[in-house]
């Protein structure tokens, strides 16, 4: 490659890597953001659980998306992908729908310990 060439290859890096360093910003306000989500869902679910011994299915559902969103954010910000996450791509979704909510599975009640029998 004739050094001309390369100039023009290496500009163009510098190009997306300015533009990289915009939506990492981006992502920065973002992350502070969902944290704020985080905290407000955290606080409802542990009033709803306090006063009805179980958690709101929906905001558990919510919690699941917004630690993928954080997790494709972080992966973003410390160069382990180039996919963009929200809202730039889709939010993310459970991928298991199937999956009964914490509070409708058996693993899910501590007091729900079966010993083993004799064998």
């Amino acid at each position: 490659m004739t050094d001309a060439s390369s100039e023009i290859a290496n500009r163009g890096a510098e190009l997306n890597l300015g533009k990289r360093a915009l939506y990492m910003v981006f992502y920065a306000i973002a992350m502070r953001l969902a944290e704020l989500v985080v905290f407000l869902v955290m606080v409802s679910q542990f009033i709803a659980k306090a006063a009805t011994k179980n958690p709101i299915s929906s905001l558990t559902a919510f919690g699941d998306q917004l630690s993928r969103y954080i997790a494709q954010i972080v992966r973003f910000q410390t160069f382990n992908t180039d996919e963009l996450a929200f809202p730039f791509s889709g939010w993310p979704e459970n991928p298991d729908t199937n999956t009964p909510p914490r509070e409708q599975r058996s693993d899910a009640d501590p007091s729900n310990t079966q010993q083993p029998g004799p064998a």
